[in-house]
């Protein structure tokens, strides 16, 4: 049973991703508190970062302003170079009566510039269902996924039962799923990690005090552990690479009360 009542789903449309110039073009996705993530900073140790996003249309003064946003432009140039990164931040329009992502691609090939796509803390009813779709084809077409956790997201952010949830390597509780450890869970790499990382990285490691609770599926991979605990999972969907952290973005050197307040600043 999927988000569609059971009833047939059509099969991911074949198209080539972008990668035209052999560095990544990337979709940051940003949901609510997405600056305590630090994104820019980690996509930066990728190469040089060149910011893509359009810039909004301004309104005339003495306009009203449009109830519904107004679709953004797609980004000028979305063909990275060698060690350029080049980034579309499409970030949430939240009001009281709804949640919308002005800027989020409408076509599925527009998608496909793409090489990956970042969801910050993200909802998954703000991309509805026809954008839950395009994202599930864009990753089945070979394009990579990364999903951070946050009070907007996995099973705080409805992922149960979507189509979104069908491309995690995890399985997500239908309800808030943000429980807090009974101690500090240092951070320490999985196998997968042990190696490519730096040693002295885990010395003095961040330790995470609450945590999403997901199950892995079958086939899962176990990146990154808190203690005991896998916190970071990867997995394959069709042609593509999903990764994601159920950390809820609450990882410190210090106790934190809030699996969303100031102990988001830790180290990246």
């Amino acid at each position: 049973m999927d988000e569609l009542g059971g009833r047939v789903v059509s099969a991911a449309p074949e198209f080539e991703l972008g990668k035209q110039g052999g560095g990544r073009n990337i979709l940051v996705i940003n949901g609510l508190y997405h600056d305590s993530y630090h994104i820019p900073e980690a996509l930066a140790r990728l190469g040089k970062v060149i910011d893509v996003t359009p810039e909004p249309k301004e309104v005339k003064e003495g306009a009203e302003h449009p109830k519904k946003p107004e679709a953004k432009p797609p980004p000028a140039k979305m063909n990275a170079n060698a060690g350029e990164v080049c980034v579309n931040y499409v970030t949430v329009d939240a009001t009281e009566e709804n949640n919308t992502l002005s800027g989020y691609p409408e076509k599925f090939e527009e998608l496909c510039k793409y090489d990956a796509v970042i969801l910050i803390n993200a909802d998954a009813s703000w991309f509805q269902l026809q954008g839950r779709i395009r994202l599930r084809d864009f990753v089945k077409a070979g394009g990579g996924l990364l999903v951070l956790g946050g009070n907007f997201s996995l099973g705080q952010g409805q992922f149960s039962g979507t189509f979104l949830e069908d491309l995690l390597p995890v399985t997500v509780a239908e309800t808030k799923d943000v429980q807090p450890s009974e101690k500090p869970l240092p951070l320490k790499p999985g196998k997968s990690l042990a190696g490519s990382l730096p040693a002295d990285l885990w010395k003095d490691p961040a330790c995470l005090y609450w945590r999403h609770i997901v199950k892995p599926k079958t086939g899962a991979n176990v990146d990154l552990l808190a203690g005991n605990e896998p916190v970071l999972f990867s997995g394959g969907f069709g042609k593509g690479r999903v990764v994601v952290s159920r950390a809820p973005c609450s990882v410190s050197q210090s106790p934190t009360n809030s699996p969303f307040g100031s102990g988001m600043a830790g180290p990246r």
